[in-house]
C-alpha cells in the first residue's frame, strides 16, 4: 500500500517549472515572513502534517544517531493480513528560520548556489528536449497527463547525463558534511522536506531529492517542491517509527509532572500549569 504525501505540483518528476504565481526566493519575500519565531514555523509543520492524519508524529526526532535530529518527523501505517499496524510511510522535515541556516559556511557557498541554480535551469531544458526526442522514456502507467512521470536518468542524451553529474558535484560541494546530508544518508525516510519562510530560499538550491515548504505569515504551508521518493526499506521505517515513539515519550512525561533529572534519575512535580486564559485562536 502506498500513501500520498502531500500535494501534487508542477514542479515535479514531469521536469515543468513553477507556475507563475509562484513565489520563489526575494529579499522583499523574505522579508514579509521573518518575523516568524522558531516555534511559529514549527506549529506550521506540526499542523500540515497532523492534516494528513499521520499514526504518529515527533520532535527532534533521532534519525541514525542522537546527534542527528530530524526537527519533525511522521510516519503512517496500515494493518496488514494479520491486522498488525506495519509503517508504510515515514517522512522527516527540517525546519530553518533564514538563508544562513541552510548551509554550513553561507558565506562561501553563495556562488555555489547561483551555479546550482543556473545548472538546474540547463537540466530542465534538457529534460525537454527529452520528452519531445526520447518518448519511450515516459511512464506508460500514468493515466492523466498533469501527472505524468519521465525516466530521465534512463536517456542517451550525452548533454543530460554530464549534466547530472555536474549537479551531483555540485551538490556535494555545498552539502557535504551537512545535518541535511547525514539525515538523508541515515534512509528512514520516504520523503523529506526543508521548510522555510516564504521566499526564503529558492528550490533551485536544495539537493536534488529534498522538498521545499513555504510557510506564510498566518502559518500556511505550500508545497514549493515535492520530494523524491526515496528507497526505504521496512526495517528502517520501522527504526524511525520507533525513534518518533522515543522522543514523545519525554514530553507525555513532563505534561504530568514525571521529570528527569541530568544525572537519569526521576522526581515527581506538579503537572505544568494550564492555561489561565483562553488564547488567541487562529484558524488554518
Amino acid at each position: 500500500m502506498k500513501l500520498q504525501i502531500g500535494n501534487l505540483l508542477s514542479w515535479g518528476k514531469s521536469g515543468t517549472k513553477l507556475k507563475e504565481d509562484t513565489k520563489v526566493y526575494s529579499k522583499k519575500a523574505a522579508s514579509k515572513s521573518n518575523h516568524l519565531r522558531p516555534l511559529s514555523l514549527r506549529q506550521a509543520v506540526l499542523l500540515w502534517i497532523a492534516k494528513q492524519n499521520p499514526t504518529g508524529i515527533g520532535i527532534n526526532v533521532p534519525t541514525r544517531f542522537s546527534k542527528f535530529q530530524a526537527d519533525v518527523a511522521a510516519f503512517w501505517s496500515s494493518t496488514g493480513k494479520k491486522k498488525v499496524f506495519t509503517p508504510v510511510r515515514t517522512v522527516a522535515v527540517e525546519i530553518r528560520f533564514d538563508r544562513e541556516e541552510c548551509w554550513p559556511d553561507f558565506s562561501k557557498q553563495q556562488g555555489l548556489l547561483k551555479e546550482l541554480m543556473r545548472m538546474k535551469e540547463v537540466k530542465r531544458d534538457l529534460e525537454e528536449t527529452i520528452r519531445r526526442e526520447e518518448p519511450e522514456f515516459k511512464d506508460s502507467d500514468i493515466l492523466f497527463n498533469e501527472y505524468e512521470s519521465w525516466q530521465y536518468k534512463n536517456s542517451k542524451n550525452k548533454k543530460y547525463q554530464k549534466c547530472l553529474r555536474d549537479i551531483e558535484k555540485v551538490e556535494h560541494s555545498i552539502y557535504k558534511g551537512s545535518r541535511f546530508e547525514r539525515i538523508r544518508s541515515a534512509h528512514v525516510a520516504d520523503n523529506l522536506y526543508i521548510a522555510v519562510p516564504e521566499g526564503v530560499i529558492h528550490p533551485d538550491e536544495l539537493a536534488d531529492g529534498w522538498g521545499l515548504l513555504y510557510i506564510s505569515k498566518n502559518l500556511s504551508v505550500k508545497v514549493v517542491k515535492t520530494p523524491d521518493d526515496k528507497e526505504c526499506s521496512d526495517e528502517n521505517r520501522l527504526h524511525l517509527a520507533q525513534t518518533i515513539s522515543a522522543s514523545a515519550s519525554k514530553y507525555v512525561l513532563y505534561s504530568q509532572g514525571i521529570n528527569i533529572s541530568a544525572r537519569g534519575g526521576f522526581f515527581v512535580t506538579l503537572p505544568p500549569h494550564r492555561r489561565h486564559k483562553t488564547p488567541e485562536r487562529l484558524e488554518i
